[in-house]
């Protein structure tokens, strides 16, 4: 699982400003975590929703933007198992 991640563009609803982001997988001695790496300014969350059939795994990211400060939730697919 290290060196796995998952990554985004997407343009904030409210104002269209474009929204960078990507988390990568860090692993310890007991167990894996995500840590959330964006671009400056941009927090991004990130919470595993559900499995797909094909083995993908379906995350919610929630980004607040830096210009109007509104929360805007996505959906992005990983094949991270």
């Amino acid at each position: 699982m290290v060196g796995k991640s998952i990554k985004g563009t997407n343009n904030c609803f409210a104002c269209n400003y474009e929204l960078n982001w990507e988390t990568k997988i860090v692993n310890t001695m007991n167990s894996a975590y995500f840590v959330v790496q964006t671009v400056p300014e941009v927090t991004a969350q990130e919470t595993a929703i559900g499995r797909n059939e094909d083995g993908t795994i379906n995350y919610e990211i929630l980004c607040t933007c830096p210009r109007c400060k509104i929360q805007n939730k996505f959906i992005a697919k990983s094949s991270i198992k």
